[in-house]
């Protein structure tokens, strides 16, 4: 049977849909001391297969929630937020080594260890040799210099 709501009636059922998201989205929240995620339980669904001409019935289950693949969470990151130097990957050489060493006051071994701390955690394999092979430069040079 169909019948109009009332406005009282429309706005009991909006309140109850906000209270419904609220506590839906509680779970993924930030915190502002740890600023990490407050991460909620995941259900796995249960799933059948084979395995050695066997049937398996796997139960559905609860598992903690990891976030997004690819992403380390903030509490799991180890580099330090290094300091801005204008380095890309397009540029030639001789500009990417002059900008990262006026960052890092002139200073070739901090300069090298930075490149290096950014090699090692690059997943684009140009830019990782680009950022190896000045890390490799500046370690040179500051052999050489002593």
């Amino acid at each position: 049977m169909n019948r109009l709501i009332t406005k009282e009636e429309e706005r009991e059922i909006a309140e109850r849909i906000a209270e419904r998201v609220r506590k839906f989205s509680e779970g993924r929240k930030k915190t502002k001391e740890e600023g990490v995620y407050l991460m909620q339980k995941l259900r796995i669904p249960k799933k059948t297969y084979r395995r050695k001409g066997k049937l398996i019935h796997r139960k559905s289950y609860l598992r903690k929630d990891i976030g997004k693949p690819g992403r380390t969470p903030i509490s799991k990151r180890w580099l330090p937020k290094l300091p801005a130097t204008g380095w890309e990957k397009d540029m030639p050489a001789e500009e990417r080594r002059r900008l990262v060493l006026e960052a890092n006051d002139y200073d070739y071994l901090k300069a090298a260890r930075e490149m290096q701390a950014l090699a090692n955690v690059q997943t684009n394999k140009g830019v990782k040799a680009k950022m190896k092979a000045d890390a490799d430069y500046f370690f040179r040079i500051h052999r050489i210099n002593g």
